[in-house]
């Protein structure tokens, strides 16, 4: 029973230790786009060479690409779903054994 307590204990600290680490990643996120928006250069830097240039720019095109992300997360969460899970909670087991 007290082994359970513990595992679970260390669970919720690995959460809540990547809780913490995503809330930062997203303050700093927002910070520095709030900061570059802000203080931005008045030079625009065109990064396209003249072959992207030839290629016309089709609008539909970029629903297709972007939901291709969605796309693939959804169909590796649901084709390895097992996989998954051992990946994320692959630390758990460690933990519990330092505990």
């Amino acid at each position: 029973m007290n082994t359970l307590k513990l595992e679970k204990l260390a669970l919720t600290i690995i959460y809540l230790k990547r809780i913490f680490i995503v809330g930062l990643v997203y303050l700093m996120h927002t910070a520095l786009y709030g900061y570059v928006s802000i203080h931005h250069v008045n030079d625009n830097f065109n990064l396209l060479t003249d072959l992207d240039k030839l290629f016309p720019f089709v609008p539909e095109m970029v629903y297709l690409y972007m939901s291709f992300y969605i796309w693939l997360c959804v169909f590796f969460l649901l084709y390895n779903l097992k996989k998954w899970q051992k990946i994320i909670t692959k630390n758990y087991y460690k933990y519990c054994k330092i505990i």
